[in-house]
């Protein structure tokens, strides 16, 4: 389809110590099913890893031990009201009105956006070439095996296929851009229809 981003997407975030893996697996759990692919239990959601255990979780969630023994709930929405809070701060015109800074949305938004920049300026590779590539960073080749998994789960041959692997990229968060990678930063905006136009700065 015209869609530019893919159903089957894995984006690492080399936050230090503790990196961020983003994994998107819109295939079903195998050939066949309509069932969603998961996670420690979760189809979508978040998993915090940790030494000792592990949270799973969206609207809420739980705390395990590195058993998987479920030690506790949590209690939350996952954000279910966010939506209708910043309607009604727009509505009232409030700032203070709203459960969180825009700032804060624009922040993990850009994370998203960052990933994507980097699926478009990749290149098509075999999936042992990615395999290859990534196997030196534990977390980063764990979390590819359960993509290259999925794929096969779905019958998409390993040795045949090829994936989009992106470029590593360095982000500046306080320019909010790619110190020299005019590509990627081209990435950031893009053209916009008059009169629907974006000023840069209101």
């Amino acid at each position: 389809d015209d869609g530019e981003t893919p159903n089957t997407h894995l984006v690492y975030y080399d936050y230090q110590p503790a990196p961020i893996i983003m994994e998107v697996r819109n295939l079903p759990v195998k050939k066949g099913m309509r069932t969603a692919d998961h996670y420690r239990g979760i189809r979508t959601g978040i998993v915090v890893e940790c030494e000792e255990g592990y949270f799973a979780g969206m609207d809420g969630g739980h705390l395990y031990d590195k058993n998987g023994k479920k030690i506790r709930q949590i209690v939350g929405d996952g954000g279910r009201t966010h939506q209708a809070n910043f309607i009604a701060a727009v509505r009232s015109r409030k700032r203070a009105d709203l459960n969180a800074e825009i700032a804060v949305g624009h922040l993990s938004c850009g994370l998203c956006h960052q990933g994507n920049i980097s699926h478009r300026l990749g290149n098509k590779t075999s999936i042992a070439e990615a395999r290859e590539m990534r196997k030196a960073d534990a977390p980063n080749a764990a979390a590819f095996d359960r993509m290259a998994a999925h794929l096969d789960a779905n019958e998409i041959d390993a040795t045949s296929a090829q994936i989009h692997l992106g470029p590593m990229l360095r982000f500046d968060p306080v320019s909010e851009r790619f110190p020299g990678n005019e590509e990627a930063n081209a990435l950031l905006g893009r053209v916009y229809r008059p009169p629907f136009a974006w000023p840069g700065k209101i």
